[in-house]
């Protein structure tokens, strides 16, 4: 039998971790709660108005607002829990930019500007235990609202969970291009105006914004080379997947120069287990994807070791020296990096150069392996707590009239479906004679383009494997 808990979910819309938080509102409920809502930054304090949720979960904790005042404000009238989904720590040095706590328009806020946000968080879930120790050390959060249960996104890369693997392979290429190919078309000038805002505006003669982009059309050349030398000299088939924030549209120039029966380019709304179930081996310039491919168990090639020299005078390289590209392949040449290709393609490639070390790294930043999904573990958190807050307020206020009759509900489900269509018309998503996916009655615009058809293929997968019964 169901709770009456009310529970919103803000879902990033241009992430990574739509599928995830979908397949978290199944397994919510699956567990016995009949009322989840989805949302995202253009819906979210409609639904919020509207649905009057016990508990919202929120994937950062400057999703609270611009200042304090509205964070408190929503604070009152919900219970707040922070679902990280985004941005792996791997040292203490990135903590202000992965756990973004105020909103990006505060630049250089202090650890008691952002105790104001994180403060008003009943739990925190968290990846692993290293980025758990280390926001109780530096006092984002205390001990007892931090609780550690994996990344939600790294269950999707589960072989029990993700598409079953391809028949035939690709080589995978994973784009890091946003800052020349920004998803909202904004020139150079306005690129450089915001590295400045960050960097500072004293010109200095090393680290400036001209030697990051530098470094980007470097990797961007790079990868056009290998890319080439993949499709047209060996005649591979490749798939590549552009950055979240990259424009997706620009990617089509591949298409036109090497044909839709040689290269696939991935959509925003895959998964990153789906790109990793079709490719053999996965061409990286630096990013989470290095990880998550090994996690996988797909080998990952790098590419600071071929333009090293002339890399040193734009980047620190320190930088560079993530320990996941401990166990990525490092070819020095373009040869190199070709046998590496031709090894994965035959199916002769390890997927690590090394294993030293990444065992507990895995364990520490992502509780890997876990007992249990982390998506189960985070359900149950919620869930704990969205039942304890449902029994508490239920006493003191009844819900909303519209969710308590059946015609008013029907008729938030057509204002759902009117909304979703006027916005994703709006965004230039939207395709006559489509139906947007309005899930739970909520308004899902930026997930209408995941077919109900794969999430219910996923879900009978992940509930298989976590072990779910439907309530």
């Amino acid at each position: 039998m169901g709770n009456s808990a009310r529970i919103l979910i803000l879902v990033e819309d241009r992430r990574r971790d739509g599928l995830a938080m979908m397949l978290l509102a199944r397994t919510l409920e699956a567990i016995g709660n009949n009322s989840v809502y989805l949302s995202n930054r253009r819906t979210h304090k409609d639904l919020y108005k509207i649905v009057s949720p016990h508990v919202t979960v929120l994937p950062h904790p400057y999703a609270l607002g611009k200042n304090v005042e509205d964070a408190e404000a929503l604070a009152k009238k919900s219970t707040l829990i922070l679902l990280q989904t985004e941005g792996l720590l791997h040292s203490k040095s990135d903590l202000p930019t992965v756990l973004a706590c105020v909103h990006p328009e505060n630049t250089n806020p202090t650890v008691k500007e952002r105790r104001q946000y994180t403060r008003l968080f009943t739990k925190a879930l968290m990846w692993g235990r290293y980025q758990a120790q280390i926001c109780e050390e530096e006092g984002y959060f205390t001990k007892d609202q931090i609780s550690v249960v994996g990344g939600v996104r790294t269950d999707l890369l589960h072989s029990e969970i993700r598409d079953p693997d391809h028949a035939t392979k690709y080589v995978g290429f994973t784009g890091r291009f946003s800052v020349i190919n920004m998803h909202d078309n904004r020139s150079c000038f306005n690129v450089i105006d915001g590295l400045m805002e960050k960097r500072g505006r004293k010109y200095d003669i090393t680290r400036e914004p001209e030697d990051f982009i530098w470094s980007v059309y470097a990797y961007a050349r790079l990868m056009m080379i290998i890319l080439e030398k993949s499709v047209v000299k060996k005649g591979f088939k490749a798939i590549c997947r552009p950055h979240p924030f990259e424009n997706f549209k620009k990617y089509k120039y591949f298409l036109k120069k090497y044909g839709e029966n040689n290269l696939i380019i991935d959509q925003p709304q895959n998964s990153i287990g789906e790109f990793l179930s079709s490719a053999a081996i996965v061409i990286a310039p630096n990013s989470s994807v290095i990880l998550e491919s090994i996690i996988s168990e797909t080998p990952v090639i790098t590419l600071h070791s071929i333009i090293k020299e002339r890399l040193s005078d734009h980047v620190n390289l320190k930088q560079l020296n993530l320990p996941s590209n401990n166990w990525a392949w490092h070819p020095n040449t373009v040869e190199e990096a070709m046998e590496l290709i031709d090894s994965a393609m035959n199916g002769v490639l390890p997927v690590m150069a090394s294993e030293d070390g990444y065992y507990d790294y895995i364990k520490e930043r992502f509780d890997l392996p876990r007992e249990k999904p982390a998506i189960l573990s985070a359900a149950e958190e919620i869930n704990s707590v969205a039942c304890y807050e449902a029994k508490k307020q239920d006493g003191l206020m009844r819900p909303p009239k519209y969710l308590r009759t059946k015609l008013s509900l029907h008729f938030f489900e057509n204002y759902a479906r009117k909304r979703a269509i006027r916005l994703l018309g709006g965004m230039g998503l939207w395709r006559d004679g489509a139906d947007p996916v309005v899930y739970n009655a909520s308004l899902l615009e930026p997930w209408a383009r995941i077919e109900q058809k794969r999430l219910n293929r996923y879900w009978k997968r992940f509930a298989k494997f976590a072990n779910i019964e439907e309530s």
